[in-house]
């Protein structure tokens, strides 16, 4: 006896069974993107509630996301999509238009062309960049440099995670935004403009104290552009 009674007595065509095969295997991958999307609103929203965006931040435009669909994941678009470019938690990061800052990050990673496997996505309230990278076509990271020290790293091996940590790992936030720091300069500065970092006057380089009675704040691009030639030893 036939497990389904109704279906037909005829022998079905190929394209038929073919059909009926590829039913499961479609419907596998819309729930796995229907999955993946539920996700990555969840993460969002999270870094949200734990970094609210300024009323003043600027939305992407669709050149903007469509230059960017390839580039960065799609963790990334969303958020732009959500927050725009500008402060976040009144800048303790500042989620970045990744075209004002590619020369910069070029110049970081000693590249004299542009490598479109490397993009800005956030810097700190005190200029450390982070940047996503492909490592393969399937693979790829959230890299930090810190430009007072030159140290770098890799902070999380997704768009998603790296949003993820840095609003639910108190550790890891610590340690890479110095939320104590920002919050002591916030008081005696204000929220400064998205535009704007807080760095050490002299540099550190130059002989510079780590300490928060020697921060000034000032054009983030003008000033990691003088802390690289710092590092290059210029």
């Amino acid at each position: 006896m036939s497990a389904d009674s109704s279906a037909p007595s005829r022998r079905p065509s190929l394209g038929h069974s073919c059909y009926r095969a590829l039913l499961p295997l479609e419907f596998k991958s819309i729930y796995a993107n229907a999955l993946a999307a539920y996700r990555r609103y969840a993460v969002i929203d999270g870094f949200l509630k734990t970094f609210p965006p300024s009323s003043d931040n600027i939305p992407p435009t669709a050149k903007q996301l469509d230059k960017y669909s390839q580039r960065l994941p799609a963790s990334i678009l969303e958020l732009w999509e959500r927050g725009g470019f500008g402060n976040y938690g009144n800048g303790e990061i500042k989620i970045i238009n990744p075209d004002e800052y590619e020369k910069c990050l070029m110049g970081w990673l000693l590249r004299d062309e542009v490598d479109e496997s490397r993009t800005t996505v956030a810097i700190s309230s005190t200029g450390t960049l982070f940047y996503h990278r492909w490592l393969t076509d399937d693979i790829d990271d959230v890299s930090f440099i810190n430009p007072h020290t030159s140290e770098t790293d890799v902070c999380t091996y997704s768009g998603s995670e790296f949003l993820a940590v840095l609003a639910d790992d108190r550790e890891v936030r610590e340690e890479l935004l110095n939320p104590k720091m920002f919050e002591e300069l916030t008081k005696r500065f204000g929220e400064i403009p998205a535009q704007e970092i807080f760095f050490y006057t002299p540099a550190l380089r130059l002989g510079g104290r780590e300490s928060i009675e020697n921060v000034e704040h000032g054009n983030a691009v003008v000033h990691l552009e003088f802390l690289l030639q710092l590092a290059l030893g210029k």
